[in-house]
């Protein structure tokens, strides 16, 4: 599932390449309807025309700021990603056929939605196998609104201890848990948790209420310097996730928890272990992260 340095990645590619751009059409799949917080008539009425003057991001969903005093948000959800395609690739958007593969090796079928330009050299696709993202039409606000409508906490860049600290203290759940949960800090999902945690030495199951001072400060250390490096190397491409330009992300081949269970440690050659928290698959070190 695309995390904040996926997203981050997606924004920073993008934000060159289609800052100014008019938008000269929309176009939707069939099976688009899953994906559309905002009505299908709705976008079509005032997306076209509409320039982009920004690219931003709050947490992992990516926002294109529009001349209009709009926000149009992508959430990439699990399988979700932003590409562009080069005009001799992207052709007629109504042709897209399901059979058929674009000149980029993308299949087709999983494509829902298309961003056609003023210039004609590109568009922007969104596609999305499982159809868990989101995209949605919001009228401009600031950040404080924009994670009360996405019901998100703050990302841990704009946290200093005591505020992470106090986050941390307003539960009594397993550690990792509190991490997962958007609505305290925005961000991380199941690959930067594990990552972190294994970073910072501490065992997923540590209970919250348990975490004192010093080890909130190694924690969000962690938390900062792993998403810093994962950002820096393109994400993780674990399964679906490709940057813009269809490239794979590089950090995984540089995990040390996550996806490792019953390979040796990196770092002190225990055999990492693998448990189910929260539902999902919990990664880590049983010497390195003593519980």
């Amino acid at each position: 599932m695309p995390e904040l340095p996926e997203a981050e990645t997606v924004t920073r590619q993008l934000r060159p390449a289609i800052t100014g751009k008019i938008i000269s059409s929309v176009w939707f799949s069939k099976k688009s309807a899953n994906l559309l917080l905002t009505p299908r008539v709705t976008l079509s009425k005032e997306l076209p025309k509409r320039k982009i003057v920004k690219v931003g991001r709050s947490g992992k969903k990516i926002l294109l700021y529009l001349d209009s005093k709009q926000i149009l948000v992508f959430g990439l959800g699990m399988t979700g990603n932003l590409f562009l395609r080069h005009s001799r690739e992207s052709g007629n958007p109504e042709g897209l056929d399901a059979r058929l593969r674009g000149h980029d090796g993308r299949d087709d079928t999983h494509i829902h939605f298309i961003l056609s330009f003023n210039d004609k050299t590109q568009s922007l696709c969104f596609e999305d196998v499982r159809r868990f993202g989101e995209i949605r039409l919001l009228p401009i606000c600031g950040e404080g609104e924009l994670r009360r409508i996405f019901n998100q906490g703050p990302e841990p860049f704009r946290l200093n201890v005591q505020e992470f600290l106090a986050i941390i203290k307003t539960s009594r759940r397993p550690l990792k848990s509190l991490l997962l949960d958007q609505t305290k800090i925005a961000g991380l999902g199941n690959i930067y948790a594990d990552e972190a945690l294994f970073c910072a030495g501490l065992h997923p199951l540590k209970k919250t209420n348990r975490v004192d001072i010093q080890e909130a400060a190694r924690l969000l250390k962690a938390i900062n310097q792993t998403l810093v490096s994962a950002i820096k190397h393109h994400g993780s491409s674990i399964a679906d996730y490709r940057t813009p330009w269809g490239k794979k992300g590089g950090f995984q081949n540089f995990h040390k928890a996550y996806g490792r269970a019953g390979k040796p440690c990196r770092d002190c050659g225990q055999t990492i272990k693998r448990i189910v928290l929260s539902g999902r698959s919990t990664c880590y070190c049983p010497k390195c992260q003593v519980r």
